[in-house]
């Protein structure tokens, strides 16, 4: 966690650097985004949990005169996940999970707009790539000292691409999200084709 934080804050630097260092003239595009929607999963990950409340922040840097750099992370929140099965020696054991999940990543944005002020109608597609997981701990069913045994806690890691599309209007706007995230990646030893698919929607606030 502690290392997520430093990233954000060097983020947060370098994106206030850019005023000064690489922009001559002020720019009109707005660096900061908030945002917060719901996901849900599809196909084989739809039984891992019912859906999840997800926000998260961005940071916006140009690269060009329409194309932008984002990069943040997103935290999602599980309603009603159900336990994994984890293969331990020869035998299954279930995990429950956390309830939580984190994404952390970057993303190349591209903006439509009409006229030179991308505040007041906007169409975006971003397109990202990053790391995604979701924790879970052993379950309190077994005996303290199989517990003992075992890692308390474990996570799944994976890598995500996203592509998004989203509508704003002034400081406000809506998206529409589709990632894939495989959880079996680099991980043999959770449940075969845990799935990895989700659809997200929500709304953004802009600064």
């Amino acid at each position: 966690m502690k290392k997520i934080l430093l990233l954000v804050i060097l983020g947060f630097q370098i994106s206030q650097a850019q005023d000064t260092i690489f922009v001559k003239s002020p720019d009109t595009f707005r660096r900061n985004y908030v945002e917060i929607g719901f996901n849900y999963p599809q196909g084989n990950l739809s039984n891992k949990f019912v859906h999840g409340v997800e926000v998260g922040y961005w940071l916006r840097n140009r690269l060009a005169k329409n194309n932008y750099l984002d990069y943040g992370l997103e935290l999602n929140f599980l309603e009603k996940p159900r336990a994994i099965a984890y293969r331990y020696a020869d035998s299954l054991i279930q995990f429950e999970s956390s309830r939580v999940g984190l994404k952390l990543g970057f993303r190349y944005s591209l903006v439509w707009c009409k006229g030179s002020n991308p505040d007041r109608f906007s169409l975006e597609s971003n397109s990202g790539l990053g790391w995604a997981a979701l924790y879970y701990k052993v379950s309190s069913q077994y005996p303290d000292q199989f517990q003992h045994d075992l890692d308390k806690k474990t996570d799944l890691h994976t890598l995500f691409v996203s592509q998004t599309v989203k509508v704003n209007w002034n400081r406000i706007g809506f998206y529409v999200t589709g990632s894939l995230q495989p959880y079996t990646l680099f991980y043999k030893k959770n449940e075969a084709h845990f799935g990895g698919t989700l659809i997200s929607c929500g709304m953004v606030t802009r600064f």
